[in-house]
């Protein structure tokens, strides 16, 4: 069989990192090829040793019920999904790539300058352009400085099989290169519903009652507390905020028990687009508030967009839980074969 390599955001802390890496792993898997995501930093690849070292840690944590090595038990969890689920290869130099059938670049804020140093490694430049495959990348942002834009330019000319996952990544390219370059979905939204479930898991500890699931990546805004307030005193549910370092049950969720919470919440409160993206996967009322110092409307706007879906950043107070999924499907089936036919017709030259 064909082998691919994967270039992504290597981020064993992040969840929707994890969960869009697992689903361009299986997306890679779909088309006959054996992915493999790709670790340049050998400090990061998952030893046996360091395995070990989370184990006794996890021990700790569970003996101690969540007061000592919290942070620990969160990353085995972290750890322990990714060394399952998603297959990797740490490369000690670059032109090993070349090694590959097939690069792929994506998905993630892979081309966002304030994560990651733009770099021949990130747009592939070391490798055959006809073998380098992008699957949904994204720049993060609308704009960037004329240093990075300049430093960008010519590795975005040199690719062949562009996308993006954004309609603003879409005009930086467009601007940069005159290329018009199609707005693919995120990968996770390529696996189905079913799919996902096979994978999630039920929390160690999680209360027995209805929740609301709260889960932002930025500081939550006073919106977001005065409406669970309201909701929770309403409907007698109770709260489980994921990044709550009182509740160390709560806060050490890793990637499968994070959609588990996700498919059995009654609201999601969040600010997160992963969080968004499986809402809509398991059919979840959800409300998006904008993250405080961080513009993140392109990357919801082109969501909703995609999926016919009106925005979340409305909220009705009067119907919390009223939100159309009708049409979310036969979107789906369509974007799904749209980033499929690219894929095949390149893959099958």
């Amino acid at each position: 069989m064909k082998k691919a390599a994967i270039i992504t955001i290597w981020d064993l802390e992040n969840l929707g990192n994890r969960l869009q890496n697992y689903a361009v792993s299986k997306i890679v898997e779909k088309k006959g090829l054996i992915p493999k995501t790709i670790i340049i930093d050998e400090k990061k690849a998952l030893t046996l040793k360091r395995r070990a070292k989370y184990l006794y840690w996890c021990f700790c944590f569970i003996i101690t019920n969540g007061k000592k090595r919290i942070f620990e038990y969160r990353k085995q969890h972290f750890h322990d999904f990714t060394r399952k689920n998603i297959p990797s290869y740490v490369v000690h130099n670059q032109k090993e790539l070349n090694e590959f059938d097939y690069v792929f670049i994506g998905s993630d804020q892979i081309w966002n300058s304030a994560f990651v140093e733009p770099s021949e490694y990130v747009y592939a430049q070391m490798v055959p352009p006809e073998k380098v495959i992008c699957i949904s990348p994204s720049f993060g942002v609308s704009s960037f400085d004329e240093e990075i834009e300049k430093k960008i330019t010519p590795y975005l000319e040199r690719l062949i099989h562009l996308n993006v996952r954004e309609h603003s990544g879409a005009e930086i390219i467009k601007r940069l290169t005159g290329k018009d370059v199609p707005v693919f979905i995120d990968p996770t939204l390529m696996l189905t519903t079913e799919e996902w479930i096979q994978i999630e898991k039920k929390p160690r500890k999680i209360i027995k009652n209805k929740y609301i699931l709260k889960y932002f990546l930025g500081k939550e805004p006073e919106e977001s507390v005065k409406d669970t307030k309201k909701l929770a005193d309403e409907y007698g549910y109770d709260v489980i905020n994921v990044f709550d370092k009182n509740f160390p049950w709560q806060y050490a969720t890793g990637p499968a028990e994070f959609l588990y919470l996700i498919h059995h919440a009654e609201m999601i409160f969040t600010d997160s687009f992963h969080s968004c993206v499986f809402s809509i996967q398991f059919k979840r009322p959800f409300w998006v508030y904008k993250r405080i110092g961080e513009s993140m409307n392109s990357r919801m706007d082109t969501l909703f967009e995609l999926l016919n879906m009106e925005s979340r950043f409305v909220h009705d107070q009067n119907d919390p839980f009223r939100i159309d999924y009708s049409g979310v499907e036969t979107a789906l089936e369509r974007e799904r074969e749209r980033v499929n036919s690219f894929l095949d017709n390149i893959i099958s030259e």
